[in-house]
C-alpha cells in the first residue's frame, strides 16, 4: 500500500494517463499482461491537478530512489536496497575476476560469493571470500578517511563554543557591574534623604533592597556558572584547538 502511494503521481498533485502498456503475452486465464512504462513514456501528465502532499521534484526523487533500490542489478542495473545481515558491503561488492555483482552467504560464517556465472551460464563458482577480514579493512579505511575531517570539525565546534562562552561570561560580568552600580546609587540616594520624610525614605529603602537582591542573584548565578564550567573542565579532556593536541 505504501509503495502504491509513493508511486502514484496523484500524491504529487498530478493527473497521469498511460502509466502502463499492454504486453503481447497473456496469463493462463487468457488475460492480457500489462507492464509499467517509464515516466518519460507517460502519454499525459497534468501537474497541479489535485492537492499535493509533495512537490513534483520530490516525487521524481522518490521514483529514482525506488528504482535504485531494486535488487535485480543484472536486469535493471541498479544498486539494490540494503538488506538484513552483518556484512558491510552487502549489495555493493563486485568480483575482481569476472566483474559480476557478488552475493552474501551467512551459513558457516559470512562470506562474499560470486555465483553469477554459475546461476546464469551453468559454469563453476567463480570465487568466494570471507567477509570478516574484508569488512575490517573497510572499517579501518573509512575511519582513516574521515578522521582528519572529524578532527577539523571538532576544532571548529570547540572554537565556536569557547567564543560563545567567553561572550556570555563578559555579558554576565557587565550585568553584575551594572547592578552593583545601581545598588551603590540607591544607597547614596537613601543616605541623602531627610529621615523626617518617611514616605520618600521608605520608597528609597525598597529600591535599595531590590537593587541589592538583584545584585546578589546575579553574583550567585555567575559564581554557579563558573563553578560548573570548572567542574566540566576537570571531568572532560580538553584539546588545544590551535595545536590539535590533548
Amino acid at each position: 500500500m505504501i509503495s502504491g502511494i509513493l508511486r502514484n503521481p496523484a500524491y504529487a498533485g498530478a493527473f497521469v494517463y498511460g502509466r502502463t502498456k499492454s504486453c503481447r503475452t497473456t496469463y493462463a486465464s487468457g488475460k492480457l499482461k500489462t507492464a509499467r512504462c517509464p515516466m518519460a513514456e507517460w502519454k499525459v501528465v497534468v501537474k497541479g491537478r489535485y492537492p499535493a502532499y509533495i512537490d513534483w521534484d520530490g516525487f521524481e526523487r522518490i521514483q529514482a530512489m525506488l528504482h535504485d533500490n531494486h535488487a535485480e542489478y543484472q536486469r535493471n542495473q541498479t544498486r539494490g536496497v540494503p538488506r538484513e545481515g552483518a556484512a558491510i558491503l552487502q549489495g555493493i561488492t563486485w568480483c575482481g575476476r569476472c566483474g559480476h555483482k557478488m552475493s552474501i552467504q551467512y551459513k558457516g560464517g559470512p562470506r562474499y560469493v560470486c555465483n553469477s556465472l554459475l546461476n546464469h551460464q551453468g559454469k563453476t563458482l567463480c570465487q568466494y571470500l570471507p567477509a570478516d577480514p574484508i569488512d575490517a579493512q573497510v572499517v579501518a579505511a573509512f575511519f582513516a578517511a574521515i578522521a582528519p575531517a572529524e578532527v577539523e570539525a571538532w576544532k571548529r565546534a570547540l572554537n565556536a563554543w569557547l567564543q560563545t562562552d567567553e561572550a556570555l561570561d563578559r555579558a554576565e560580568e557587565q550585568q553584575v557591574e551594572r547592578l552593583r552600580y545601581q545598588a551603590l546609587l540607591a544607597e547614596r540616594q537613601y543616605n541623602r534623604v531627610d529621615p523626617d520624610n518617611r514616605l520618600i525614605a521608605a520608597e528609597l529603602e525598597r529600591r535599595w533592597e531590590r537593587a541589592l537582591r538583584e545584585l546578589r542573584q546575579a553574583e550567585e548565578a555567575l559564581t554557579t556558572r563558573r563553578a560548573t564550567k570548572s567542574k566540566s573542565a576537570m571531568l572532560t579532556p580538553e584539546m588545544d584547538p590551535r595545536s590539535g593536541t590533548a
